[in-house]
């Protein structure tokens, strides 16, 4: 690894493979060499202000995965926005082809297509657009999620015949909504064959350790971690003699009258001569 000098004029190439909570990062100079490795946790967002700080000048590159934009975000405030190239994930095959894929090898990967440009990017919008996408992606999740129960609804009531549904425009209404409120239909539509509630509160409790009373409570208010262990008497349950089946002696004379491994051998001789 080369050591350069922060204020040189070579340009500088950075890869960062983005993750959800960290990040590792890749600094390669003209000639490939690698100068800097590292990995950035996102809870200390100013790590990377100070990488590029520390590389004025340098062009960074990293893939468009979720929630990119706070990371582009950040460096748009400390760097040009021609110099942050956003790559595209599809067309990167050779990272996602690759046999050996690691952190360091993506991000490696990603400065040297950046220092060779060959990264394919992605057009990056201003901030208000980008913000003004964010909310149109929200509403449409919610009118999809909100389409997709209302199919389930209309599906559990067209299996029930005998149900008189009101007469309303819209099921969804007023009036449709106090009637589905009141609405009981048998299992599975109306989703009542779950567990009773103490069933489930029982297997949450002793799925716990401090909600053991009987077992783990003496040990928590006395300190000794042996008050709940149960006392055994020994002389209360005395060792069976008999508890043991005796063991079975096989002869020769038994193992070839049940295990008849002679003839098999004998067998297959004599079928490898005639085949022979």
């Amino acid at each position: 690894m080369k050591t350069h000098n922060s204020h040189q004029t070579e340009p500088i190439f950075i890869g960062i493979d983005y993750h959800k909570r960290y990040s590792v990062f890749c600094v390669i100079d003209a000639e490939g060499a690698v100068v800097q490795r590292g990995r950035i946790e996102h809870a200390h967002p100013g790590a990377f202000v100070a990488l590029v700080k520390r590389w004025p000048g340098s062009r960074v590159v990293f893939e468009a995965g979720m929630n990119w934009h706070w990371l582009y975000e950040i460096l748009e405030g400390e760097m040009a926005a021609e110099d942050i190239v956003l790559a595209n994930p599809y067309k990167t095959r050779i990272i996602a082809e690759a046999q050996v894929k690691t952190d360091k090898v993506d991000a490696f990967i990603l400065a040297q297509l950046l220092r060779g440009n060959l990264i394919s990017s992605v057009h990056i919008g201003s901030r208000e657009n980008r913000r003004r996408k964010e909310v149109l992606r929200q509403r449409a999740f919610f009118v999809r999620q909100r389409t997709m129960l209302r199919n389930r609804i209309h599906r559990l009531l067209g299996g029930q015949h005998e149900v008189k549904l009101p007469q309303c425009s819209d099921l969804f209404g007023k009036k449709g909504l106090s009637f589905l409120e009141g609405l009981e239909l048998p299992a599975p539509g109306g989703l009542p064959q779950r567990p009773p509630r103490h069933h489930a509160c029982h297997c949450r409790r002793n799925s716990h350790p401090l909600r053991q009373p009987h077992r783990l409570r003496p040990a928590v208010e006395t300190g000794n971690p042996q008050a709940h262990r149960p006392r055994r008497n020994i002389s209360s349950q005395p060792r069976a003699r008999n508890r043991f089946p005796p063991q079975i002696k096989i002869t020769a004379r038994d193992s070839i009258s049940h295990f008849p491994l002679a003839n098999n051998n004998q067998r297959s001789k004599q079928k490898t001569k005639h085949t022979t």
